[in-house]
């Protein structure tokens, strides 16, 4: 208890750091920079594992499937060569302390996507339009405000969703809880059966960011199902205009607003009701025992 009323002071500062730095952006004090590409970001709002990974697969595959070229922007977190490094699966042809193990793990699972590792998230954005990519995935992006985009999906972890509560460094939320109010739909994660948590949360969501969807997110892990609706339904749907339907989990919500480029809602919804389902097969296994510079997936 000592320790944490030494820290308590430096939560406010964290704070104020914080919220000035989104006004920046906000006012036009900071540029936001922009790509000639749709930018679909995935983030969250806390320190930790929301499912991003996944997510960001699911939605490379469906693009995939649908005629586009995605490609995954992301920072690498965790390795230990600074340097931009594109990988092409499905062998990428390098180590995680090259490239990060979820960069490795998205390259092995989207053969043909390129996954461009780069901590500057534009640089990286526009080698990935000189290899031809048409729609741009932004891995944890929701803090990374230089770049625009097109649709804002944020993770929240229904088991954690606020991190304990406060910023660090007592907590582990990366910024306050209305900055939600950011995002176009709330995307919630790690749900096991349907225990009352998804509507406690949706309200409470109501409450911090009015008129934001929040949809339910399905995986798959180890062949095991994990998800609350069960293989039929797997996945959650996003609700708003321009082409999306409403969801059960937002049916009596407001549209969402329009974003700076329709191509996203009309992606999302199409003909009919979209579903997420985020998937983790066993075919990625990261190796550090292969020699140098090299991750099989097998």
């Amino acid at each position: 208890m000592g320790a944490e009323l030494l820290l308590l002071p430096l939560t406010p500062l964290y704070s104020a750091a914080v919220r000035l730095r989104a006004a920046a952006y906000r006012h036009g004090v900071a540029r936001v920079e922009s790509l000639a590409a749709p930018v679909v970001s995935v983030g969250n709002l806390t320190f930790g594992g929301t499912g991003k990974t996944p997510v960001v697969t699911a939605l490379a595959r469906d693009l995939a499937r649908r005629g586009r070229r995605p490609a995954v922007l992301t920072r690498g977190y965790g390795r230990q060569d600074r340097a931009p490094v594109v990988l092409v699966g499905p062998e990428p042809g390098v180590g995680p302390d090259t490239a990060g193990d979820e960069p490795l793990e998205m390259a092995c699972r989207l053969p043909g996507v390129p996954v461009v590792v780069d901590a500057d998230r534009l640089r990286g954005g526009r080698e990935a339009l000189r290899r031809r990519a048409d729609v741009l995935l932004l891995d944890d992006g929701f803090q990374y405000l230089g770049l625009a985009r097109d649709l804002d999906l944020v993770l929240v972890d229904a088991g954690d969703p606020w991190g304990g509560g406060h910023l660090p460094p007592l907590g582990r939320l990366r910024e306050p809880r209305r900055a939600l109010r950011r995002a176009d739909a709330v995307l919630v994660t790690k749900l096991r059966g349907d225990d009352g948590r998804l509507a406690a949360l949706r309200r409470e969501i109501e409450r911090l960011a009015p008129g934001v969807p929040v949809v339910r997110v399905t995986a798959w892990r180890r062949g095991r199902w994990i998800g609350p609706e069960g293989p039929a339904g797997a996945g959650g749907d996003v609700a708003g205009r321009r082409g999306l339907r409403r969801s059960p989990a937002s049916a009596a919500r407001p549209a969402l607003r329009p974003c700076s480029r329709p191509w996203a809602w009309r992606w999302l919804g199409g003909a009919g009701s979209r579903t997420i389902t985020a998937t983790r097969p066993r075919t990625w296994r990261p190796s550090r025992r292969r020699r140098p510079g090299w991750t099989r997936c097998r």
